[in-house]
């Protein structure tokens, strides 16, 4: 752990052919709510981030897969149940183009978000980003640079959202983000570097880790410093 990092955060990606077939690794709670899905879609999204969530917690917690549950609390933010008595973590699941994104907090409240980098309307900018923001988006000549900056400043918020359990209740033009292009962290798979969302409203700097793997951007966040993620296998 970094010096002055307060908790331990663990990732895990997932892709749709990873997902088991048949229902036997859901609990019934579980298979209560996927009884609800009707479109398949949203059914298929959705067993793909339980199943990212529940290896990741599996992994993290050293207890069987099927022990674990992942069950949404009232603000629907996943919560994590070992034979059903909840456990002191948190989690956040992100899931985009059929990959998952599980992502777990030990001593941290963690907030995770997975972005496919694409093209975003000169609307969607000036709608979700501050006139700073806006500003260096404009300043970027080629059309592949200027939509991975788009994608990553929007995956950073929805990290730091989700770690204020209030996801787009929250105006992301109220959000300042700070990126760390320099800062690498050690012991993963890939480089991340470091950023920090400043809540205008909320009065808070939260700080976290991003990364660019081929297409996609992955986002953490976190209410305490962290050392860098370190993927589960």
């Amino acid at each position: 752990m970094t010096a002055g990092a307060a908790g331990t955060i663990a990732w895990l990606r997932q892709q749709l052919h990873d997902v088991p077939e048949g229902d036997g690794w859901l609990s019934a709670r579980e298979r209560l709510v996927q009884d609800r899905l009707a479109v398949p879609k949203r059914r298929a999204d959705w067993r793909l981030g339980r199943w990212t969530a529940k290896s990741a917690l599996s992994a993290v917690l050293e207890v069987e897969c099927m022990r674990v549950s992942v069950i949404a609390a009232a603000d629907g933010a996943p919560e994590a149940f070992v034979d059903e008595m909840s456990v002191a973590v948190s989690l956040s699941i992100s899931h985009r183009a059929g990959v998952g994104l599980a992502v777990v907090g030990q001593g941290v409240v963690v907030g995770g978000d997975l972005e496919l980098i694409e093209p975003r309307s000169p609307a969607f900018v000036r709608e979700w980003f501050t006139a700073v923001e806006q500003a260096s988006i404009s300043a970027i000549d080629r059309a592949g640079s200027r939509n991975e900056r788009v994608c990553l400043l929007w995956s950073v918020k929805e990290a730091a959202a989700k770690v204020l359990r209030e996801g787009l209740r929250l105006d992301p033009r109220d959000a300042s983000v700070q990126l760390d292009g320099d800062r690498e962290g050690h012991g993963v798979a890939g480089p991340w570097r470091g950023s920090a969302v400043t809540w205008a409203g909320e009065g808070r700097t939260l700080p976290g880790w991003w990364r660019l793997d081929d297409s996609m951007i992955c986002s953490v966040a976190s209410d305490a410093p962290s050392a860098a993620p370190v993927e589960l296998s």
